[in-house]
């Protein structure tokens, strides 16, 4: 082989294994960089979209919560057993002051309070927005009296009341409401004192017996297959928690023995953190004679007669967790109640509204 094609092979064989330029090397770090901080920027987008589809989908589940929870009282608003009553016929433990919400079963079991709680609670409890109460004999709780024989009511099988609880029943032609002052697994004793044949009305705080109100003095003995029932009275409005996040709270009646003595008291429970404000208009039949249809929705203010009222429409403003803040670096504005709102803090909100029809009325 000559010298000459030694040297031509040699030359591609260099050729060959010759590296990149600076510039070429340049090029390509730039074509990277490019790409990764594409599949960055889509990283972070990702994250970000999958964080706010978090905290949008746990409001949502929230507020479906709350509206559960608000729908099993209100469709049952004013359920007092087997037959209907008016304070004429039947045992309602009323009181003529505005307090006391949890007393009026029978007389007036659905009340809303405009950017306000009831009279006998703490104004200073409520953050915000409007409140509504709702009392109601709780079916779930439902015992069938075997016989009554007063002071003892015997019941058909074993049941879950305590001394303390407050309990309706109700037969074919009355409805009672009364404290338990003692309980066996299947008796319960109420009291014979307390209730004012007059006018039948008493405080709750004490035991009342039965009294047929339609014939004062003349004690209700209520046959076999009556039912007996826990009172359930409901407040339901918001309030800052534990935490300081804003949160749907019911207030419960609640009844214990102390000393020996059956008390009725109410109690703060916490439903569901991150409701912001509650509004609520109430849908009034207008219509005289009434026809059983809604006409309007008004605020609490607006309403005449409660006892007219076939619908609530309540409308929830969620809000994201304090810990959540900066899931959104803009400034969000929403329209709420009416208003629009341009919220700095960087939370989130959405507005979930539903309407709950009183079936017990329709």
């Amino acid at each position: 082989m000559s010298s000459n094609s030694n040297e031509s092979y040699l030359s591609r064989t260099i050729s060959k294994c010759r590296g990149v330029t600076l510039i070429e090397l340049m090029v390509a770090l730039t074509i990277g960089l490019v790409i990764i901080g594409a599949i960055g920027s889509i990283f972070l987008a990702s994250r970000q979209s999958f964080r706010v589809q978090e905290v949008m989908s746990r409001m949502q589940e929230n507020a479906r919560f709350a509206f559960e929870a608000m729908d099993r009282d209100i469709r049952m608003v004013g359920f007092s057993g087997y037959v209907a009553c008016t304070s004429s016929e039947c045992n309602d433990v009323t009181n003529t002051s505005a307090t006391w919400w949890s007393k009026k079963l029978l007389t007036q079991p659905l009340r809303g309070y405009e950017d306000s709680l009831p009279a006998d609670m703490t104004a200073g409890d409520r953050l915000r927005g409007d409140s509504f109460s709702v009392i109601r004999a709780d079916k779930a709780t439902e015992m069938t009296v075997s016989s009554h024989v007063p002071p003892t009511i015997t019941l058909s099988a074993a049941h879950t009341f305590s001394a303390g609880d407050i309990l309706v029943i109700s037969g074919t032609t009355n409805t009672a409401i009364f404290q338990a002052s003692a309980v066996t697994s299947t008796t319960i004793t109420h009291g014979k004192t307390g209730i004012s044949p007059a006018n039948c009305t008493t405080e709750l705080g004490v035991i009342p017996t039965p009294v047929n109100c339609a014939n004062p003095g003349s004690a209700i003995t209520f046959a076999a297959n009556s039912g007996v029932f826990e009172l359930s009275a409901n407040t339901y409005y918001i309030r800052t928690n534990a935490a300081g996040e804003p949160a749907l709270y019911r207030e419960r009646l609640r009844s214990e023995v102390v000393g020996g003595t059956p008390t009725a008291k109410t109690i703060a429970e916490e439903l569901i953190d991150g409701v912001e404000n509650m509004q609520v208009t109430y849908g009034v039949d207008t219509t005289v004679p009434a026809d059983q249809n809604i006409d309007s929705y008004v605020t609490a203010n607006n309403v005449a007669d409660w006892s007219k009222v076939l619908g609530l429409r309540i409308s929830l403003l969620m809000v994201s967790r304090q810990d959540e803040k900066g899931i959104t670096s803009q400034a969000q504005t929403y329209t709420y109640n009416g208003a629009s709102t341009t919220a700095a803090d960087n939370l989130l909100r959405k507005v979930f509204t539903t309407t709950i029809a009183i079936r017990n009325r329709l």
